[in-house]
Parts: C-alpha cells; structure tokens; sequence
C-alpha cells in the first residue's frame, strides 16, 4: 500500500503558494514601504545595501521583519520538537 501524501508534498499546492508569495513580495515592497514580508532573503539584502551605503537609519527597518521570521523558525523548530511522535496531528498543521 502505498504511503499517503503529506498536503505540504502537493505539487499545485506549491504553484499556488509560490504565486501567492511572490505577490505578497510585490505587495509589501511596493505598498508597504519597502520591506519583504515573504523572502527574508529581500531583506537581508537591502540591509546590507543600506549598511554599505551607510545609511544606518534606513537599515534599521529590515531588521524587525528578520528577527521577526528568525523567531517564527525557532518557535515552530521547538514545537517539532517538543510534539510527540503519537500526537494525531502533523506538527505542521499546528502551525
């Protein structure tokens, strides 16, 4: 028998939430001044421009959605963690 997929393997479910991210990157960037609200790697990136630039001020508004998304990883690592194996739920869909 065969082992039953996981949502999270799904194919199209990855189409849709790549389209989905890449428009919420547009989004925030161009709407909401400037910062990546999916792909830290946005953010990483216009904080090092601004710090090369030294524009220190300006740097400073990168670094809240990192940290904020570095949290979000340990608290979701700790509840992986932390689930036990005969918990009925996929540790992420608890997330």
């Amino acid at each position: 028998m065969a082992k039953p997929k996981q949502m999270s393997e799904n194919f199209i479910l990855g189409i849709i939430l790549a389209a989905v991210g890449g428009y919420l990157d547009a989004y925030t960037y161009l709407v909401r001044g400037g910062v990546f609200a999916n792909a830290q790697t946005g953010n990483i990136v216009l904080l090092g421009i601004n710090l090369a630039e030294g524009s220190y001020l300006n740097a400073l508004q990168y670094l809240f959605p990192i940290a904020a998304f570095s949290v979000g990883v340990l608290i979701s690592e700790a509840i992986k963690i932390k689930l036990p194996k005969s918990y009925h739920l996929h540790w992420r869909q608890i997330i």
